[in-house]
């Protein structure tokens, strides 16, 4: 049973192809994940009822229970960590609630008779989705986004101050100039022009 946040997430967000360009099957991913399992049993890893693989732009948060396996696919972004035990128990609740659905799936191969809890399963993403979104917005979480647009904010304020005070430097030193060429002529005006021209600086650079 395939769950999106709406028809073709997969392809839109996680962008699995394969090396010739093509969509992956994501029917295949769960065969993969089986074969992991029972490889883990194999050499006796133990404590694999869940765990991640996480790459370059897919996450994969899987979670093994008796008869079924649930995989959840994510954008690396995430912090998954803030509701895997929330996933968790939705899982656990879906097929402790839904045993002979799943039963009769795995008996058949067909999974016809799930399409309901699909549907159920696919709005619960949505409202899960959305709770992240609204803590990502409001700042309860940590967004690595966020912490770059600051930085790069933090660069472009330092280049503007930079800049700035070079050109203000520029001004005070040209202005001292003026100063030194007033006094030598007893210029009144241009020693009063150049108290007015501090002022204006102070005003800009002195608060």
């Amino acid at each position: 049973m395939n769950v999106e946040l709406f028809n073709g997430a997969f392809d839109v967000f996680l962008e699995l192809k394969t090396p010739d360009g093509e969509f992956l099957d994501i029917e295949l991913v769960p065969s993969f994940i089986s074969a992991l399992r029972s490889f883990s049993r194999e050499i006796n890893l133990s404590d694999l009822s869940d765990f991640k693989l996480k790459g370059r732009n897919i996450n994969m948060l899987i979670f093994g229970f008796e008869s079924v396996t649930a995989i959840f696919f994510t954008n690396p972004k995430i912090n998954i960590k803030l509701f895997k035990k929330k996933i968790f128990e939705y899982i656990e609740s879906v097929i402790e609630n839904h045993k002979e659905e799943f039963e009769k799936a795995r008996k058949t191969g067909s999974i016809n008779g799930l399409i309901a809890l699909s549907a159920k399963a696919q709005k619960w993403l949505v409202i899960i989705n959305k709770t992240y979104t609204q803590m990502l917005e409001t700042h309860e979480i940590f967004d690595l986004k966020r912490s770059r647009k600051a930085y790069n904010l933090l660069d472009e304020l330092s280049e503007k101050v930079e800049k700035d005070f070079y050109s203000i430097l520029e001004e005070i030193k040209n202005l001292k100039i003026r100063l030194m060429t007033a006094t030598f002529d007893e210029n009144i005006s241009e020693v009063e022009e150049i108290f007015q021209k501090i002022e204006i600086i102070k005003s800009q650079y002195l608060r």
